[in-house]
């Protein structure tokens, strides 16, 4: 009631018509709760003021308790909250894990259907793969089971074919092949030959080849996997055979050419060192063909050493790419034959001027460079007999005059030497007279003997009889330093002229004792067979003689000796009659080791067999001036060394 009369506030009366507000009291300081109303039409406002603590305590017992219900209602419902948290929780984790199995199960059926659409894809990328194979390809499992093949494989094999498929074992499908006689090299061995080539399947290796009844030829290569099962590729080759053939029939065919000429060919990479020879170059060489070509050293070893600082050489200039001219060089063969070889080469040139490669042709010459050895004594010896010829001509024409100067002296000298007493000076003068005529006339007859080419009468001789009735002639002649041997075997007869033969037989002789002089010495006389032939060979231990002499002894009036001492028509003679009769004379000397003379005259033929036997080994000159039998006579003395 204090405050009746007191004026209130503006900012607590409030502008509407009632309502309340809390507070202190001016007076006493205490908190009210105010509650007012304004009286209608009159500016009047009741207020009524009541104790806050006492307006409130009922409300505040009812919030106590409406407190304690809600807290009680709080633990409830934190304890649900709680429950329903863990419940959630718990629902939550189900989820999410089962959300997580449905992401794994449908991952895994993704990845499932990926991999299935994967395997289809490479099963479907296996199947064109073997399909596009041009050659035939099949599969067998560990259990040897078929597993798949492409279409080219059923096409070789047609007529097992229908068993290609999964779960048939391989030996079914070869037997089907083999009772249909689809390989032609088990036709009639069929057994042994599936023996075989189960063997091969089991245990492959190398390659085999298979010959079809369709006249093919397959190259089958097999493979164990690593799941025990087995790949093979079935090739087609009958192309390749057949190209094989025919390189095997040009090889065969080239080498036989080779063969033929004698000219091998071989090729060498200047950059790896690498060499092929030809079977002709190998045989040229006299090697082995199964081992390899030799190198560049091991074949300046094969060259004759006199040849092989020059081939080097031509080696060198050829890898340099230099043109080389065409070499013929002699090699040593491991027979220790020796054989010439023409080589002919030429060098590859890459763009750069480089040399990569040495090609060309090896060729024996060994017979050609003896048949133009052969060629050029026959040459010689034509033209050694074109001048015998014309020598013989010159000279029977001025034998024949002189023999006729000569008898008139000869035969004068002797008509008056018989009428001069013996011991008078006259008649030691015609004496001389008359051995010098002789001379002259001896003379004279070689030369006629030398330039005669009549035929003169041959008949069977004995040559053994004819040797020893000249050396028996000979042998008062010959000094006691000189030993004459004889090594005369039985031999047939031969058709010749008896004063001939005796006359080669002189002339040889007495040139061999000659040739000892005043030493002591030896002579060996010779007969005996050498197939078709009689061999003569007259050997002594005298001087010898070089090569320049030897290519010279049988040109007329070629001497070695002083001037008075031989006409150099002695072995011209016996050159002569050696050719006449069909026969060869060799000579074979050296310096200090003594000469050999070797003639050779053929044997008694059937058609000769009847030629009337005939003697004359002492026939007797005629002092004619041309008589017919004067090439008969035998001379001793005569020499031309």
């Amino acid at each position: 009631m204090s405050s009746i009369g007191q004026t209130l506030p503006k900012d607590i009366i409030p502008a509407n018509g009632g309502g309340s507000f809390v507070k202190a009291s001016a007076v006493d300081g205490v908190s009210r709760l105010f509650s007012y109303h304004r009286v209608a039409d009159y500016p009047l406002l009741v207020f009524v003021g009541l104790d806050l603590d006492d307006a409130l305590a009922p409300f505040r017992a009812h919030a106590m308790m409406i407190a304690g219900i809600a807290g009680l209602a709080t633990v409830m419902l934190v304890g649900l909250a709680a429950f329903l948290i863990r419940e959630i929780s718990r629902g939550t984790g189900q989820e999410i894990a089962l959300a997580e199995e449905r992401s794994r199960l449908q991952a895994d059926i993704k990845l499932r259907e990926e991999v299935e659409h994967q395997l289809r894809a490479a099963q479907q990328t296996l199947r064109d793969a073997v399909d596009s194979i041009s050659e035939g390809f099949v599969i067998y499992d560990r259990d040897d089971c078929f597993v798949m093949c492409n279409d080219s494989h059923r096409r070789l094999y047609p007529e097992s074919a229908r068993l290609m498929v999964p779960e048939t074992r391989f030996e079914e499908i070869v037997w089907a092949s083999l009772d249909a006689g689809w390989y032609i090299d088990a036709v009639g061995c069929e057994p042994e030959w599936l023996g075989d080539r189960m063997r091969a399947h089991d245990h492959p290796s190398a390659p085999i080849e298979l010959r079809l009844a369709d006249g093919r030829c397959v190259m089958v290569c097999e493979r164990r996997m690593e799941n025990g099962g087995s790949a093979e590729l079935h090739i087609d080759i009958t192309k390749l055979k057949t190209i094989e053939g025919q390189l095997r029939r040009s090889r065969d065919n080239l080498n036989r050419a080779q063969q033929r000429a004698k000219i091998g060919s071989y090729e060498r990479d200047l950059r790896t060192g690498d060499v092929f020879w030809s079977d002709e170059v190998y045989r040229i060489f006299g090697r082995d063909p199964s081992t390899p070509p030799p190198t560049r050293k091991e074949l300046l070893t094969i060259i004759h050493p006199e040849d092989r600082d020059s081939f080097e050489a031509s080696l060198i200039a050829s890898e340099r790419g230099l043109p080389t001219p065409s070499l013929q060089r002699r090699i040593l063969c491991p027979d220790g034959s020796l054989k010439w070889i023409r080589v002919e080469a030429e060098t590859l040139l890459e763009n750069d001027g480089n040399s990569v490669r040495r090609v060309g042709t090896i060729r024996d010459v060994t017979e050609m460079r003896a048949a133009e050895e052969r060629q050029s004594e026959l040459e010689r010896q034509l033209l050694h007999s074109q001048k015998l010829e014309a020598l013989g001509t010159l000279a029977g024409g001025i034998a024949h005059d002189l023999n006729n100067t000569l008898m008139p002296i000869l035969a004068l000298s002797e008509l008056l030497m018989r009428k001069l007493p013996d011991g008078s000076g006259d008649r030691e003068d015609l004496e001389t007279i008359v051995q010098a005529s002789r001379h002259g006339r001896d003379l004279v007859r070689r030369i006629l003997a030398f330039s005669r080419h009549q035929q003169v009468a041959r008949a069977r001789v004995d040559l053994a009889a004819i040797t020893r009735q000249a050396l028996q002639m000979l042998r008062p002649t010959i000094p006691a330093t000189v030993l004459i041997c004889e090594e005369l075997d039985d031999i047939p007869p031969i058709l010749a002229d008896p004063g001939q033969i005796q006359q080669i037989i002189v002339n040889l002789v007495t040139n061999a004792v000659q040739a000892i002089g005043d030493r002591m010495g030896t002579i060996t006389v010779s007969l005996s067979r050498s197939g078709n032939f009689i061999s003569l060979r007259i050997a002594d231990s005298g001087c010898g003689m070089d090569a320049e002499t030897r290519d010279r002894i049988f040109e007329p009036f070629f001497t070695t000796k002083n001037v008075g001492e031989g006409t150099g028509l002695g072995l011209s003679v016996v050159h002569g009659i050696v050719t006449n009769h069909g026969g060869l004379i060799e000579v074979g000397s050296q310096p200090g080791t003594g000469t050999e003379f070797t003639i050779l005259f053929p044997v008694l033929g059937p058609v000769a067999a009847l030629v009337e036997p005939v003697c004359r080994v002492n026939t007797q000159v005629c002092s004619g001036c041309c008589c017919d039998h004067a090439v008969n006579v035998i001379i001793p003395g005569l020499s031309n060394k």
